[in-house]
């Protein structure tokens, strides 16, 4: 009994270990059981596999190109990736905007700005000239999405359509945002030679001008005809509005009376800059009813500034 004792003492370490390692055994068994039990889809997938899978007869079995279809229609390793070279946006095409418009609205002018665009369009069944927004309806449901310097885009009847700027009545006048053609490079005398015994506009010196007042009034009532007799464009300086520029001025244009010639940068009237599209529209409009008002303008990079009396 000693013996034993001793025995007992001399490896119990030995038997605490080999206890531990049971009980280990025991607690690993029951959670894999409990594991098990709540995955029954896993177990029965992974036991549904056939044994001979990995064989090595499977393994070098030789399979058909169709047998791979799965990669290549999934794209798992981007062999086919999308085409980045083009915007998947498509321009209308010209076909689209002349069949729909043509006949019956032109766009006589547009003014492009940073943030802001408008344009002026004539519905030729009503006669009149307009003044048109992004999201303004023209006529027949077509609805304006964007103004360009040539023209303007359109949505109608869930096509999209483009109608280009009118050049007709300017003959050789540069579209709107072109390069301006300057024919007062000479004299500015000159050039309004062929204005002289017009009734309505006096120069009486050379940044000064009596204005018939009937004449002003008549000119900005009838702003429609107004925006006819010249192509006006923003001037970028840094990348910010700084005035308009005008051109195609027609020759017995109130403008070309005024004393403005082609390629003049407006830069404000009365003292309000003409740093927008909307401004610059609002101001002239306002002219109406003052009997004297300022032009400063810049002209082949030489500051200027005309004045004007109403009578």
């Amino acid at each position: 009994m000693e013996q034993l004792q001793l025995v007992l003492k001399r490896y119990h370490w030995v038997i605490t270990l080999v206890m531990l390692t049971l009980i280990a055994q025991m607690v690993g068994r029951g959670i894999g059981l409990l594991i098990e039990g709540l995955l029954p889809a896993a177990a029965v997938r992974y036991e549904s596999l056939p044994p001979q899978a990995l064989t090595r007869e499977n393994k070098n079995q030789v399979r058909s190109l169709n047998y791979y279809n799965i990669i290549t229609d999934r794209n798992l390793f981007n062999s086919n990736p999308p085409d980045t070279s083009a915007p998947t946006t498509t321009a209308p095409t010209t076909e689209v905007a002349i069949g729909k418009l043509k006949d019956k609205a032109k766009v006589r002018g547009t003014i492009v700005g940073e943030g802001s665009a408008m344009a002026m369009i004539e519905v030729l069944e009503k006669k009149e000239v307009g003044v048109y927004l992004p999201g303004d309806l023209i006529i027949d449901g077509a609805e304006i999405t964007a103004i360009q310097e040539d023209g303007v885009v359109y949505t109608q009847g869930g096509e999209q359509g483009f109608l280009p700027l009118d050049e007709s009545d300017t003959g050789t006048g540069p579209r709107a945002g072109g390069p301006p053609l300057d024919r007062g490079r000479g004299n500015d005398h000159d050039a309004a030679s062929a204005d002289d015994g017009e009734v309505g506009v006096e120069q009486v010196s050379d940044t000064e001008f009596i204005i018939d007042e009937a004449e002003l009034q008549n000119q900005l009532a009838n702003i429609n005809q107004l925006i006819l007799q010249a192509r006006v464009v923003p001037n970028f300086s840094g990348g910010k509005i700084d005035g308009f520029k005008i051109f195609a001025i027609k020759p017995n244009s109130i403008f070309r009376k005024l004393g403005l010639r082609n390629g003049d940068v407006l830069v404000s009237v009365n003292g309000v800059l003409l740093d927008n599209p909307q401004k610059g529209l609002q101001v002239f409009q306002d002219l109406q009813g003052q009997r004297q008002f300022n032009i400063d303008l810049r002209r082949r990079a030489e500051n200027m500034s005309y004045n004007y009396e109403v009578r």
